[in-house]
């Protein structure tokens, strides 16, 4: 499946029910959180596209032991494709274009950096982002073998 953004409210507060057909913007009172709950942060969470691992996974049934796939042309069409959903998610959060800072998290692994560049490129340019976006890479987000 294509890497569709989704947003969450943060403060413990997940939104469902979003996808590229239906984007909507909440408040925490929508959801029952109190008043005096601090300030929300949206997060919008996005998969990475496919990799040769799930393809040969997909394909052929067995483990073909890459842990670092790359996307596949596919992959990376998806992540383009996801691109306009999230600058619109963006739009929405922030309608007044004032430069809301991001925080642009990524695993280190291939495929989510790979992703995350094709969703959001401009992110990766400081002068194409204007200071809007800061782009950290956390070990901590990798999956974990056991």
């Amino acid at each position: 499946t294509p890497p569709h953004p989704m947003p969450a409210m943060a403060c413990d507060k997940a939104l469902s029910g979003f996808d590229s057909d239906s984007v909507s913007r909440a408040n925490l009172s929508d959801h029952g959180a109190a008043d005096n709950a601090g300030p929300c942060k949206t997060i919008i969470f996005v998969r990475h596209g496919e990799s040769e691992y799930n393809k040969a996974i997909r394909e052929t049934g067995k483990d073909p032991l890459i842990r670092d796939a790359p996307l596949t042309t596919k992959g990376r069409a998806q992540a383009q494709a996801a691109q306009e959903v999230l600058a619109k998610l963006r739009r929405d959060v922030c309608p007044d274009g004032s430069g809301k800072p991001w925080l642009l998290l990524s695993s280190p692994l291939r495929r989510a950096l790979d992703t995350a560049a094709g969703v959001w490129p401009e992110a990766f340019f400081q002068e194409a982002s204007a200071g809007t976006v800061r782009v950290d890479v956390w070990p901590e987000l990798r999956e974990k073998l056991t």
